[in-house]
C-alpha cells in the first residue's frame, strides 16, 4: 500500500498538510510525495526494512510537468531544532554537508570487496574525509559474481561454498534472499525482489519462479531492461527475467557474449568467436549472422552506453578491437604494446582501458570514434606497475549517473576518479578516494539518486538505520521548491520536547535577541551563543544573558556579507531551533 501526501513546494516543514504561501501569491510548482513500504501490506515503516520514495513535481500554472530539474533529498531525524526545509536547502547548497546522521539520497556508494571478504561501503564525496567508510559487513565466506539490483538500490552476494544468496543494502545490512542452493556463482535482480541464480550450471529463481531450462557459464544484465543474456558453452539465450520467456536461442560456442541494445531496446545479440565478432537481429532471426573480423582473438565484450561501439579484447594479452555497429566493421586496433588490457569500462564519450600492470589507464574518446574512426590512446598514470598482471576483473567501475570512472590501485589502496575529459590529453587524476578496511579485490557502484521517469517524476528506495520519527526534505535548489515530509514510521520512539525559539528584532542598526519556549513565552536564562557563517569559515561564540522579557540584555554587531546562523545552548533549558540572519 502507498501513503501519499500533497504538498504545496513553499519551503515549509508540514505534516500531511498543505503549506501555505503568504499573501495572494501562489507557489510555481507543487510536490506529491508517497512513501511504499516494499515489504508487507502495511503503510508503516519499520527501521531496516526497504521503502520507496516517490516525489512527482507538476506545474502549478500549467499540464506540462516542469523539465530539467535535479532533485536532491535526504532523510533526517525530526527534531524541533532543525533548520526550516528552506534554510536546510540552502545550508545544503552553500556547504555540501548535511546533518550528523542524516540519510543522503543521492550520488552513487562505492562498493569495496576485500580481500578477506569484507565488504565497504564508501562515500566518494568524502574522499578527503578521515573516515569516509559509511558501513561494513565481514561475509561469511567467499563470494562469487557480486551483482548490483538498480530497482531496490543493494548488492547481491552469491555465498558458492554456503549454497545462499544475500543482499546488503546501502546502509550495509545484511539479508537472505536464497539458500538451500548447491554453488550459486552469479545472480540477477527480479521485479518482484527475488533472484535468478546460476547454480552449478543451471538456472534457478528464488522465490520459486519460471526460468529457461538451459545450461549456461555467465550471466549478463541488457541494461535499463529486464532482459538477460545467458552465456553456455555452445549456445546463447536472451530472457526475460520477470517472466522467464525466451526471446531468442542461438546455437553458437562463443568466448563471450552481450546484447545489442539502442534507444528502443535490446535489438540482437553479439559473440565473440574465434577472431570475428558475429552479429544476430532480433528483427532477423532466422537470417545468417554478420561476420567483422577482429584484430586478434577476444575473450571478453563490452559495449558503449548508447550500443554503437562494441570493444573486443583478451585480458591475457592481445590489442583492443574497436567495432563500430553504425558501419559494420572494425575502425581501429588499440592498446599499450606488451601490456595486456585486463578490462575496460565505456561511457557515453569516454572508454577507460585498465592495464593489465595497473601503471595506467588508457583513455580513447567516443567523439573522435565516431566522427573519424579513430582515436588517440591517451594515458593517465595510476600507480607503481605490479610485478605480476592483475588475474581478473573487478578494479575499474563507472561512476553513473555521474560522469566517469573509478580506477583502484590495489597496491596503494587508491580508488582514481577519471572524467572522460581525460581523452583530451595524457593528465593525471585530479582526485582520489582512500580505500580503507584492507587489500581491494573487486568495486561496485551503487547508485542511490532520485531517478527521473517521466518528466517530473522522481523515485528511489532506501532504509530507515534506526527506530524515530524521521522526515524527508527535497529539494531542487531553485527558487521555493523545497519541502519536508514527516515519514509514517512504525517506531516513533517517545516524542521530542517542543523546541525554544530565537527572535531577531532591530535596535539602531544592531541585533536585538528574544529567547522564547516552544509556546511562546519569555525565557530568563544565561547561555552561550554560536555565529557561524552560512559560507566561508567565520565563527565566534559570546555570553548571553535574557531579562524576565526574554530580550537579551547586550546587542549584537554582525559582519557584513554572508548569512550568519545562530545557536544558543542554556543549561537546563530546551533546545532552540537555529536562527539564520541575513546580515545587511
Amino acid at each position: 500500500m502507498i501513503r501519499a501526501a500533497t504538498l504545496l513546494a513553499a519551503g515549509l516543514a508540514f505534516g500531511g498538510a498543505a503549506a501555505q504561501v503568504g499573501g495572494d501569491l501562489k507557489p510555481p510548482h507543487v510536490a506529491r510525495v508517497a512513501f511504499e513500504p516494499l515489504e508487507g501490506d502495511g503503510t508503516q515503516i519499520a527501521p531496516g526494512a526497504a521503502f520507496r520514495i516517490a516525489v512527482d513535481v507538476m506545474n502549478a500554472a500549467g499540464a506540462d510537468a516542469p523539465a530539467g530539474l535535479t532533485l536532491f533529498g535526504w532523510l533526517r531525524r525530526s527534531d524541533p531544532a532543525n533548520l526550516p526545509c528552506t534554510e536546510a536547502a540552502e545550508s545544503f547548497f552553500r556547504t555540501g554537508r548535511l546533518p550528523v546522521g542524516a540519510v543522503f539520497l543521492n550520488d552513487p556508494l562505492v562498493a569495496m570487496l576485500t580481500e578477506d571478504d569484507a565488504l565497504h561501503l564508501v562515500d566518494p564525496e568524502f574522499s578527503l574525509a578521515t573516515a569516509n567508510i559509511l558501513g561494513a559487513v565481514k561475509l561469511a565466506s567467499r563470494p562469487g559474481a557480486v551483482a548490483v539490483d538498480p530497482d531496490l538500490r543493494r548488492l547481491l552476494v552469491p555465498l558458492p561454498e554456503e549454497g545462499r544468496v544475500v543482499a546488503v543494502d546501502t546502509a550495509a545490512r545484511q539479508s537472505v534472499l536464497a539458500e538451500g542452493l548447491t554453488r550459486p556463482e552469479a545472480v540477477l535482480p527480479v521485479a518482484d525482489g527475488g533472484v535468478i541464480a546460476l547454480d552449478a550450471g543451471r538456472l534457478v529463481r528464488r522465490p520459486e519462479g519460471p526460468v529457461p531450462d538451459i545450461e549456461a557459464r555467465a550471466l549478463v544484465p541488457v541494461p535499463g531492461s529486464s532482459e538477460a543474456l545467458a552465456l553456455g558453452a555452445r549456445a546463447i539465450t536472451l530472457f526475460d527475467r520477470d517472466s522467464g520467456a525466451v526471446r531468442l536461442h542461438w546455437d553458437v560456442q562463443a568466448s563471450a557474449a552481450l546484447p545489442l541494445h539502442g534507444p528502443d531496446g535490446t535489438t540482437g545479440l553479439a559473440a565473440a568467436v574465434g577472431s570475428e565478432l558475429l552479429l544476430r537481429y532480433l528483427d532477423a532471426p532466422d537470417a545468417a549472422p554478420l561476420r567483422i573480423p577482429l584484430a586478434a582473438p577476444a575473450r571478453a565484450l563490452v559495449a558503449s552506453r548508447d550500443g554503437r561501439f562494441i570493444f573486443a579484447h583478451d585480458p591475457a594479452g592481445e590489442p583492443v578491437s574497436v567495432v563500430d555497429l553504425a558501419r559494420s566493421r572494425l575502425v581501429q586496433s588499440t592498446g599499450a604494446g606488451a601490456t595486456a588490457v585486463s578490462e575496460i569500462v565505456a561511457g557515453d564519450s569516454a572508454a577507460y582501458l585498465m592495464l593489465a600492470d595497473q601503471s595506467r589507464v588508457g583513455v580513447l574518446d567516443l567523439v573522435s570514434l565516431a566522427r573519424s574512426g579513430h582515436a588517440e590512446f591517451r594515458e593517465v598514470p595510476l600507480g607503481a606497475a605490479r610485478d605480476a598482471a592483475l588475474d581478473g576483473a573487478g578494479y575499474l567501475a563507472s561512476l553513473w549517473p555521474d560522469s566517469g570512472v573509478i580506477a583502484v590501485h590495489r597496491e596503494s589502496r587508491q580508488g582514481y576518479r577519471l572524467q572522460d575529459f581525460a581523452a583530451m590529453g595524457n593528465a593525471p587524476a585530479m582526485s582520489a578516494i582512500p580505500l580503507r578496511g584492507g587489500v581491494p579485490r573487486a568495486i561496485h557502484v551503487l547508485d542511490r539518486s532520485f531517478r527521473e521517469g517521466p518528466t517530473g517524476s522522481f523515485r528511489t528506495v532506501t532504509t530507515l538505520p534506526g527506530p524515530g520519527r524521521w522526515e524527508l526534505v527535497a529539494t531542487t535548489g531553485l527558487g521555493q521548491l523545497s519541502f519536508c515530509a514527516e515519514l509514517p514510521v512504525a517506531d516513533p520512539g517517545e516524542a521530542t520536547p517542543q523546541a525554544g525559539r530565537l527572535l531577531a528584532e532591530q535596535a539602531d542598526g544592531a541585533l536585538q535577541l528574544r529567547v522564547v519556549d516552544g509556546a511562546g513565552a519569555p525565557l530568563e536564562l544565561r547561555g552561550v551563543l554560536t555565529f557561524a557563517a552560512l559560507s566561508g569559515v567565520w565563527r565566534d561564540r559570546a555570553p548571553f544573558r535574557s531579562d524576565a522579557t526574554g530580550r537579551a540584555r547586550a546587542i549584537y554587531e554582525l559582519p557584513p556579507g554572508d548569512p550568519v546562523v545562530l545557536t544558543l545552548e542554556a543549561p537546563g533549558a530546551p533546545s532552540f531551533v537555529p536562527l539564520l540572519v541575513e546580515a545587511d
